[in-house]
């Protein structure tokens, strides 16, 4: 049996909720919370792409499987040239991971590699 984190509501009704899982309606809402209490991140900042930053299905495996941190990445679109931020918000910590300024436009996609 999983043994990972509990939330109300899971998807299938139960309280686990497996890493691969979608994130909840209440999980975006606190990962958005998380996102614009950050400074580096403009109030003008308007959400292009939203999407759980699965972890990679090696993880899943062992005994520290109950430990994965659950995250969510954000492509905002910024000022009025039209620039690129990306965010990885942690939902496990509460925090903002990463935000990534991208020059000429948006980068394709978040990637947890750029946080170590």
């Amino acid at each position: 049996m999983w043994a990972f984190a509990r939330r109300p509501g899971g998807p299938d009704g139960t309280t686990e909720v497996h890493p691969l899982d979608p994130l909840s309606a209440d999980e975006l809402r606190r990962a958005v919370s998380i996102l614009r209490a950050d400074p580096r991140i403009a109030e003008t900042a308007r959400f292009a792409d939203v999407y759980h930053d699965e972890p990679a299905k090696a993880t899943l495996i062992g005994p520290r499987a109950a430990d994965i941190d659950r995250r969510v990445c954000f492509r905002l679109v910024t000022g009025p040239e039209l620039a690129c931020t990306e965010a990885l918000v942690s939902l496990t910590s509460d925090q903002v991971l990463a935000v990534t300024e991208g020059a000429g436009g948006c980068v394709r996609r978040c990637s947890s590699e750029r946080v170590g």
